[in-house]
């Protein structure tokens, strides 16, 4: 194999029809997920007058804490479900469950019902996220696997850049059923992306049974744990993730109920009424999740140059300045 460097031209150019299929699934599958999660926490809360729940915040912080959860450890089953039946079934799966989880929650109003809907969301984007990364894993190799999951993830920040940004004008101007009428409409279209542009080639048929699949893969997590760094690791990533997410679970409802965004709105429309009028859906005033979303647009602005000079430091260095600044 050949150890000659390849230009950033030539790297772009060695990525298959697949990587670049998957790429695009996961931009529009963040778009719906995003566009939903960013107003999720106000269309719980809010009034029932304008057409949302008016749950507790207690019953909000119950629907979006649990599902999510389990949302993210269904993967370690569902990515032994996929290997088994293949990665494109399981897409297939994945999409229906979201289109029609999507649609249905919309439609029901009841705790109960709002809950059981949003894990059948969840179990949908459980089958989605192990396979769209292992299909990127799968077609990238050590040449140009770096720069591979680098645009990879650059999707999921613009989906979930583009998603709230589309849900902040629609449910302003048009009610809530709609936000949830366009996350069904985006994964359609991965649907039909799927269906036409993505061939599964090659696939090597695990031999397993389900079981003894699944008693692997839980075998090869406990002896990784087992890994004392790996643990502290891990319980960081607990605190991260813990305060991260408040970005969507209790920001917007503390900025909707607090903070008077009507004198920004004033603000920005001096300087520049059409970036007001995006940034209020129209209204007049800002958005929250449009501030919320204020995150992801800095990532996708400045994840390069915040990455090359994080390459220049240690990585433990460069967590504690992150804790640091987060915590400011």
């Amino acid at each position: 194999m050949s150890t000659e460097k390849k230009s950033f031209f030539e790297v772009m150019k060695s990525y298959n029809k697949n990587f670049r299929v998957a790429s695009i699934m996961e931009l529009f599958e963040r778009w719906a997920w995003y566009g939903l999660f960013a107003v999720l926490a106000l269309y719980l809360t809010g009034s029932t007058d304008e057409g949302a729940l008016g749950f507790s915040h207690i019953e909000k912080g119950q629907i979006m804490g649990i599902v999510t959860a389990i949302l993210y450890l269904l993967p370690m089953i569902t990515g032994v479900i996929a290997d088994k039946i293949g990665y494109k079934l399981s897409l297939i799966i994945a999409y229906v469950l979201l289109i029609s989880g999507y649609y249905v929650m919309g439609e029901v109003q009841s705790y109960t019902m709002v809950f059981i809907v949003f894990l059948w969301v969840a179990v949908g984007a459980a089958m989605f996220k192990p396979v769209a990364s292992a299909i990127i894993t799968k077609n990238t190799d050590e040449s140009n696997s770096t720069l591979g999951f680098g645009i990879f993830y650059m999707m999921v920040n613009i989906g979930g850049f583009i998603g709230p940004a589309f849900s902040s004008t629609l449910r302003t101007q048009f009610g809530w059923k709609i936000v949830f009428l366009q996350a069904a409409i985006v994964i359609g279209i991965n649907l039909v992306i799927l269906l036409i542009f993505y061939k599964e080639k090659d696939r090597v048929k695990n031999t397993e049974t389900l079981s003894e699949a699944l008693k692997s893969s839980l075998t090869n997590m406990w002896e990784a744990v087992k890994d004392s760094r790996l643990s502290v690791l891990l319980v960081i990533m607990v605190g991260f993730w813990t305060m991260f997410n408040q970005l969507f679970y209790t920001l917007p409802t503390f900025i909707e109920d607090w903070v008077n965004t009507k004198a920004l709105h004033d603000s920005i429309a001096s300087v520049s009424p059409w970036i007001a009028s995006v940034m209020s859906g129209g209204g007049d005033s800002v958005n929250p999740e449009m501030l919320v979303n204020i995150d992801a647009g800095s990532i996708i602005l400045f994840q390069l140059i915040v990455s090359y000079f994080v390459l220049r430091m240690r990585h433990v260095s460069a967590m504690i300045t992150g804790f640091i600044i987060a915590a400011i």
